[in-house]
């Protein structure tokens, strides 16, 4: 995970304009295929993590790849 010192616009093609802000983003890499995904959240709840997770894993899954285990950089 990685904060963002100034939140990001969230993209709107219509309707009415919202004051809520992407505040950072989830990185996964999965080192063997140099595949990278990054996923945009409005906060750094337990939720956005976990589904940053699965959106992972749906992406890895259309690639035919299965995920076994995480590591985390805990710094």
């Amino acid at each position: 995970m990685m904060e963002s010192r100034l939140p990001g616009f969230i993209a709107q093609l219509k309707g009415k304009l919202t004051t809520t802000r992407y505040v950072g983003a989830v990185v996964f890499v999965d080192y063997f295929s140099k595949y990278v995904h990054v996923k945009l959240i409005r906060d750094f709840s337990s939720k956005s993590t976990v589904d940053a997770c699965a959106a992972f894993e749906a992406k890895a899954a259309d690639m035919g790849v299965t995920i076994k285990h995480y590591h985390y950089d805990n710094g």
